[in-house]
């Protein structure tokens, strides 16, 4: 019940715009900013579910455009009228901007494919600037730009970025939109969104060279609505949290936006108490964040079963309309659909190698859906000698038939590191003839014991009365 609560409050949340109000009034009010603009086709149900949006705010946080770039039917080109050209001159150890319509409104700069290495130091003496495109130069920093206090859109594809910290933007409520694709950026300081709070709806991450995301980089809690953060094509395969951070009941984390993690280097599912969910309820409060980690390396094992034993967060993830996230390996199961496994957990497991204590011509797994951990050496002990040691797991479920042991006591002598932990065992088709009270004592903890076909001519008294399985 408080799970359907839960989603039922972020429905609220995300659907109180006043009808009263257009379209372009509740943007204002959402961003603090008037100057953005949203047509009214965007309030079609029609053009809502042709084009896969949720709500209007949440198809105006994606097509809506400032004034100045209107032209015509809002295709986005910039309108030359309102918005001027800076133009760019190489001078000694910089770089001079000038401008060239000196009764324009606003500053646009366009310098891409060229010998940059650095953002203009002058910059800053153009604080009408809306619109700086810088694209496939040599920068490897973004300069305190905060100046720009009216930035819509920077455009940096192309360079040689290599970090971004977390407060670079903080301040500028107008910027909207910032690609820095195919630079080389391998770190996203922490906190890079979390505290976001102006009109940031477009940031573009992909083509770098980041391995990890901190999990305070995936979610806002002061801007209600973003349309994409594109993290594709880097190298990412997991998420952190060093600093502990933790999903609480109180904090607000808006209507989200598309996260796109697709083409990256996933390939077990998250550890969701380690990145801040102790409580797995309040995941409902990203419900309308849409993530998207199709074609990645995903790794169908036992580490995938936390995740698909929790339906609510299953349903969340697996059951969005553009999820479709399949295995890549084992080779049994290359292609299929994860979501299958959500009827179908028993099929997750991890397999144990002899590094790891398996046996010697033995099969072992773990099997997490099921609590047990199997060690299969049916007619595998070439030795006819229980192992000395077996995998460090609880619950073990031991086959060990068919292997000629003639002596329990002295095969469970042995084995005394591993007897407390086994369950199940199956001696059927051995070699022995007595059950003693020491053989009774090593398996005080295991529920089910299989000594069927075996030539016994006595046994002790404790397991005379035991019911045959």
């Amino acid at each position: 019940m408080s799970e359907l609560c839960l989603t039922l409050l972020v429905v609220v949340l995300c659907y109180n715009g006043s009808s009263s109000e257009s379209l372009d009034e509740q943007l204002g009010i959402l961003f603090n900013r008037s100057d953005l603009h949203c047509p009214k086709e965007f309030e079609s149900q029609d053009y809502l579910n042709k084009m896969r949006f949720e709500n209007s705010l949440e198809c105006c946080t994606c097509k809506a455009q400032p004034l100045w770039t209107v032209e015509g039917n809002l295709n986005g080109k910039l309108n030359f009228t309102n918005v001027g050209h800076l133009n760019v001159f190489f001078v000694i150890h910089d770089i001079e901007l000038k401008t060239i319509d000196h009764d324009a409104y606003f500053n646009y700069l366009i310098y891409t494919y060229g010998n940059l290495t650095a953002f203009p130091i002058s910059v800053c003496n153009f604080n009408i600037t809306v619109y700086i495109d810088l694209s496939f130069n040599h920068i490897t920093d973004i300069r305190n730009i905060s100046c720009l206090s009216i930035l819509d859109t920077l455009l940096l594809a192309g360079n040689k970025i290599q970090s971004l910290i977390a407060d670079k933007f903080h301040g500028m409520k107008h910027l909207r939109r910032v690609d820095v694709s195919f630079n080389q950026i391998t770190k996203l300081e922490p906190k890079f969104f979390l505290h976001m709070a102006g009109s940031m709806f477009n940031f573009d991450i992909s083509y770098n060279n980041m391995t990890e995301i901190d999990v305070t980089n995936i979610v806002w809690t002061r801007q209600k609505y973003f349309c994409i953060v594109n993290f594709s094509h880097n190298a990412l395969n997991e998420i952190t949290n060093p600093s502990n951070f933790s999903f609480q009941q109180e904090l607000k984390f808006g209507c989200g936006g598309y996260l796109d993690f697709t083409y990256n280097n996933f390939s077990h599912f998250f550890n969701f108490e380690k990145i801040g969910f102790n409580d797995l309820r309040l995941f409902g409060k990203l419900v309308f964040y849409s993530f998207d980690f199709r074609h990645n390396n995903w790794l169908c094992d036992c580490k995938f079963y936390p995740f698909v034993s929790q339906a609510t967060i299953g349903a969340i993830i697996l059951h969005a309309s553009h999820v479709n996230l399949k295995c890549n390996s084992p080779s049994q199961f290359k292609n299929k659909l994860i979501r299958g496994f959500l009827n179908q957990p028993d099929l997750l497991i991890c397999n144990i190698s002899m590094s790891a204590r398996c046996p010697q011509k033995c099969r072992c797994f773990c099997q997490p859906s099921q609590n047990k951990t199997i060690i299969n050496c049916r007619s595998n002990l070439a030795s006819k000698k229980f192992p000395l040691v077996l995998p460090e797991y609880e619950n073990l479920v031991l086959d060990f038939s068919k292997n000629l042991f003639s002596d329990l006591d002295n095969q469970f002598k042995s084995a005394k590191n591993y007897t407390f932990r086994i369950k199940k065992i199956n001696l059927a088709e051995n070699n022995f003839d007595s059950i003693s009270d020491f053989f009774v004592s090593q398996l005080k903890s295991t529920t089910i014991i299989n000594i069927k076909r075996n030539p016994i001519t006595s046994i002790d008294r404790s397991l005379r009365n035991c019911q045959e399985d």
